[in-house]
């Protein structure tokens, strides 16, 4: 990774789509917008049976005998992996996007990551924080990771750091370019992991050589209203044992010995929880065929006990604590179950009976904060952080985690919400992923907050 600071950064886009006609005008209409930032664009359609072709060779017809537009075809459906092996075949920039058909990219995007790629030739990657769209509601919300405010590099030492503070760590694929030296060096996309194959392949490449964050919100990631329907198919016993069998191929892979170096730090998303047979399976391998399975390894072995344990303990323990009446050894009792199941709690913060709370491993509760009757807490993968002295009144609910649908695979996204010190949030109010509230800030009764409530500019 010497990549020398004298020669520009080329970045090659690979921009696939199956059966996303509605959204072309909007996503491919960006990508053409910014061709001149771009040195290679290889459109590849995968089949569509939706129209999607018409619109496709309507869109890039005034850029005929453009040097850097590429438009492949497919006769019938192969699969995404067969397309990501033809445009890794056909592109050999320094520097590759890969597209989603549903989502875009909006001005500044690739200038601005490729700017500060170039002043920092050793990353592996680089992303900015993002807009998720609701299609339901025409909303926007921010996808921030909270990385800080100025663009910078983050060290392979430093994400190594990041990853043992936090439960989840999401590098977001529709946000980031890729060094193609990097993705080689780590094996490219591993189709055996299927919808997990992003999440692995970009965390490899940040723990390996670091990453490129821009705080400005530079793409759009949409969420389709068919997501939640979605959901209910992924729960069926059959996804279960896919997902089993994914994760199966993932611990192969990690143990492999040109892993070593990063897979100490890696997490088990929670799309990875197990059923309980299959985890014992796992286990039981860890243990007997130590040439094929690697455990133990401290942070994935850990997160098997954890999921075995800790949730179903979780969820037996804290039914019958927030039952008991408002007095201070009940107030303190819970506390102390916070606590020993990793919730992050400063001095004394009071909580109500029949508060619920999914993962209290990713809360965190300021001094003096006071949680209300009723109020609701679904972190998913993201962190709740309640400052000293908020008041959060009857009935909230927190939700800091969604689900997304691209390209046929569903995808997690989850942001934190930041209750700020000295707040109020009124009885009944929603609270939605990245929602943040400043310090002295009132939140009125039944508000629906997604900030930020601006939307950008297409």
């Amino acid at each position: 990774m010497n990549a020398s600071r004298q020669s520009p950064p080329s970045v090659g886009v690979f921009f696939p789509n199956y059966n996303h006609a509605p959204y072309l005008r909007q996503s491919l209409g960006a990508m053409l917008h910014q061709l001149d930032h771009i040195d290679h664009l290889l459109v590849i359609d995968d089949g569509s049976k939706d129209g999607s072709q018409a619109i496709i060779q309507e869109l890039t017809a005034p850029f005929k005998g453009e040097r850097r537009l590429e438009i492949l075809i497919k006769p019938e459906n192969k699969g995404i992996f067969d397309s990501h092996r033809i445009a890794l075949e056909k592109i050999q920039t320094r520097f590759l996007y890969s597209a989603a058909a549903d989502d875009y990219v909006l001005d500044g995007f690739f200038q601005d990551s490729l700017a500060l790629l170039a002043d920092h030739p050793e990353a592996g990657l680089c992303f900015s924080n993002a807009w998720v769209k609701d299609e339901a509601s025409g909303r926007f919300y921010s996808q921030d990771l909270d990385l800080g405010d100025t663009p910078r590099f983050v060290s392979p030492e430093e994400f190594h750091v990041l990853l043992r503070r936090r439960e989840s760590f999401l590098i977001p694929p529709h946000s980031t370019l890729l060094n193609r030296t990097a993705l080689e060096a780590i094996g490219g996309f591993p189709a055996e992991l299927k919808w997990h194959t992003d999440w692995f392949t970009y965390n490899a490449i940040a723990l390996r050589y670091g990453f490129c964050h821009l705080p400005r919100r530079k793409t759009v990631f949409r969420l389709l209203p068919t997501a939640m329907s979605s959901i209910s198919a992924a729960s069926s016993p059959a996804k279960r044992r896919e997902r089993d069998g994914i994760l199966a191929s993932f611990l192969d892979l990690i143990g492999q010995p040109r892993n070593a170096d990063v897979r100490e730090a890696f997490r088990l998303p929670s799309l990875l929880e197990l059923t309980p047979g299959t985890r014992r399976r796992l286990l039981l391998k860890s243990l007997l065929k130590p040439s094929r399975w690697w455990f133990p390894s401290r942070p994935l072995l850990s997160a098997l006990v954890r999921n075995a344990v800790r949730k179903p303990l979780w969820n037996l323990v804290w039914p019958i604590l927030k039952a008991l009446g408002p007095g201070k050894k009940a107030v303190a009792l819970r506390l102390a179950v916070l606590r020993h199941f990793g919730a992050t709690i400063e001095g004394k913060p009071h909580i109500r009976p029949g508060v619920s709370l999914d993962h209290p491993w990713n809360l965190s509760l300021g001094d003096g904060s006071f949680l209300s009757h009723g109020v609701r807490l679904q972190t998913g993968n993201a962190r709740i952080e309640i400052g000293p002295g908020a008041l959060i009144d009857r009935d909230v609910t927190f939700f800091a985690a969604a689900w997304k649908e691209q390209s046929g695979v569903l995808h997690w996204v989850a942001a934190p919400i930041l209750i700020g010190a000295r707040s109020y949030v009124g009885p009944q109010s929603l609270l939605l992923a990245g929602t943040r509230v400043a310090a002295g800030q009132a939140v009125p009764p039944r508000s629906v907050l997604d900030a930020p409530l601006a939307a950008p500019a297409d």
